[in-house]
């Protein structure tokens, strides 16, 4: 194992310490190399980790100050530092499917967190799902939109791993909805995710008709357990010794740093509750819970309510009791609330992921005592990177809204003028829907429509936009019809689907941030957006930095391996074992 300088020096050499730009597009093919999984006992249960908008060098970053669980997959797991999404659109929602189904967007059909799929349905959500029900602690929830994993088009990790392993059990813990619902799929044992209004864990009528009482126990007195725990006044940052000096050797950004959108009305630690305490939950009316829990929600009090109800999942759900080697999957949301807030090298970033590291060691023991040491295994991933604040990166900058603004309202006008009918559904930063309905009535073709504006917006483009891809060009990509012509355009391909592409993808420019005056968000192309993490932990992976191009499709094939299950044939992922690199 290695001490902190020593890690801190390998992290030197292999340049870590900021985002990097990373490798063209891999689409891997399975493999089955299972010699060394074999060599080793099946591991009672497996664990999948997955931090919203952890970028593939925060480990390294912040190497030097990780003492728990995180620091374990640093120095004692395999890491895969230049990890990489191979898709463009690069969201919560086909992050995580992809993550969990080891598919690209090109065969699982979530390409976006929403998207037009018919005239006069609008934007559809990624987990929507009109024939569900929402399941909360009093049965169904009458107000809710309805969630299910029925936009896949592939199975999820459940029906992965249930395929190899019929008997075992698979639990899905998250914050957001699609977070859980499209990392796990359809046919999981249990799948809950935060509620932020009305507070405690949900679920849908798509994976149960009701609660399991221990969870209806958890949401009766999650309030009483927050105050109780480590955020009893609010968030505050974390205790060190030397905190200027460790955020400089982190690279950690000073607080209140130019560019933050903040938390609230504030923009320094600390972030008080939102609420008066009064000493038990039957003292909170429901307007306090409702101010309670978005206030978790956007800070790392939910990654700690997880955690602690991942411990109760463990012991009501017999969680590595089995006969077949189960599976967790948790999914930690902070890190994405926080770093579009404050920015990925943020104070509060930092203090998110420390704390996280923290609690993961406390759960990771938890492990070692209920199961034994070297009886589970780990893998950490994420579902997307994120862009560094302007005012912190030179190199960067925030896109003129106003100036967009006018462009669209121009390009609307032209459009009108061009074909004599309002042809344009929708419109943003990354794409233009047109009307199928009044092309047809009106006499038009629309591939032949779709040309047309194409060649308008790239004959006048607008300040932000890089690239104009029509949908017959990314679906000749995408079909092989017709080689790619550049690492962007292959990447966007990954992201096409026959019914949820949009007529007209546009790109914005490399290192232009699509966001408001503060604050920062992912979705391109680009190394920062795609850069994720990807390590494995476990009694058959060794301590090392690999540093070969790898995938969070990898996520789920590892594992199956590494438990010495069979790989189905239709996934995009290929397994990590035995890769060639040179150990710590």
């Amino acid at each position: 194992m290695l001490n902190d300088s020593m890690f801190a020096l390998v992290c030197l050499v292999l340049g870590l310490w900021g985002a990097q730009e990373l490798p063209g597009p891999v689409l891997p093919s399975p493999l089955v190399q299972q010699d060394a999984a074999r060599e080793l006992a099946r591991p009672k249960l497996a664990v999948v980790v997955i931090v919203d908008q952890m970028r593939g060098d925060q480990l390294a970053r912040l190497g030097t100050r990780m003492t728990g669980g995180l620091d374990r997959f640093a120095k004692q797991g395999t890491v895969f530092p230049k990890a990489a999404l191979t898709w463009g659109i690069t969201q919560t929602g086909p992050g995580h499917a992809s993550l969990g189904s080891a598919c690209l967007p090109l065969r699982h059909g979530i390409t976006a967190n929403d998207w037009y799929e018919g005239e006069d349905t609008g934007a559809r959500y990624c987990c929507a799902d009109k024939q569900a029900s929402i399941v909360g602690a009093a049965g169904v929830i009458a107000d809710a939109d309805g969630r299910s994993a029925k936009n896949m088009r592939v199975g999820g990790a459940a029906q992965l791993w249930k395929a190899a392993a019929s008997a075992a059990r698979v639990v899905v813990l998250g914050a957001k909805d699609r977070s859980a619902i499209l990392s796990g799929g359809a046919g999981t044992d249990c799948t809950l995710w935060w509620d932020s209004r009305r507070g405690g864990y949900v679920s849908s009528t798509a994976f149960a008709t009701e609660l399991p009482a221990w969870v209806r126990d958890f949401n009766a007195h999650w309030p009483k357990r927050l105050v109780e725990g480590p955020f009893r006044t609010g968030w505050s940052a974390c205790v060190e010794a030397d905190p200027e000096a460790a955020a400089a050797a982190s690279n950690t950004a000073p607080d209140d740093q130019a560019g933050e959108r903040g938390l609230g009305q504030r923009k320094l630690f600390p972030y008080p509750l939102p609420i008066v305490w009064r000493g038990s939950d039957a003292a909170l009316e429901a307007g306090d819970i409702s101010k309670l829990a978005g206030w978790t929600m956007d800070t790392p009090a939910i990654d700690w309510l997880t955690l602690q109800l991942a411990r109760q999942a463990l012991e009501h759900r017999g969680l590595g009791q089995g006969p077949d080697c189960d599976l967790l999957i948790l999914c930690f949301s902070a890190c994405d609330s926080v770093g579009h807030a404050f920015g990925p090298t943020s104070r509060e970033a930092t203090d998110t992921l420390l704390r996280l590291d923290r609690e993961l060691e406390s759960f990771f023991g938890l492990l070692d005592q209920r199961l034994g040491r070297g009886q589970w295994m780990a893998a950490l991933g994420a579902d997307h990177g994120v862009m560094e604040l302007p005012e912190r990166d030179s190199s960067k900058r925030r896109w003129d809204g106003r100036a967009a603004a006018t462009w669209l309202k121009g390009f609307r006008a032209a459009m009108q003028q061009e074909f004599g009918v309002a042809l344009v559904l929708a419109e943003d930063a990354y794409g233009i829907q047109l009307s199928a309905e009044r092309c047809r009535a009106a006499g038009l073709e629309l591939a032949g429509v779709r040309q047309r504006v194409a060649e308008w917006v790239r004959a006048h483009p607008p300040a932000f936009v890089s690239e104009v891809f029509t949908f017959e060009r990314l679906r000749a990509v995408a079909l092989g019809q017709a080689p790619a012509k550049s690492p962007v355009e292959q990447w966007m391909a990954a992201s096409f689907d026959e019914h949820r592409t949009a007529d007209i993808v546009l790109v914005p420019h490399e290192g232009v941030l699509i966001a408001g005056s503060t604050g920062t968000t992912h979705g391109t192309p680009y190394a920062y957006d795609r850069s994720v993490a990807l390590a494995f932990l476990g009694p058959m992976f060794q301590a090392r930095w690999d540093p070969s191009e790898a995938s969070t499709l990898d996520i789920m094939p590892t594992l199956l391996v590494a438990a010495s299950y069979p790989l189905p044939a239709a996934i995009d992922g290929r397994p990590r074992l035995g890769s060639s690199s040179s150990a710590r």
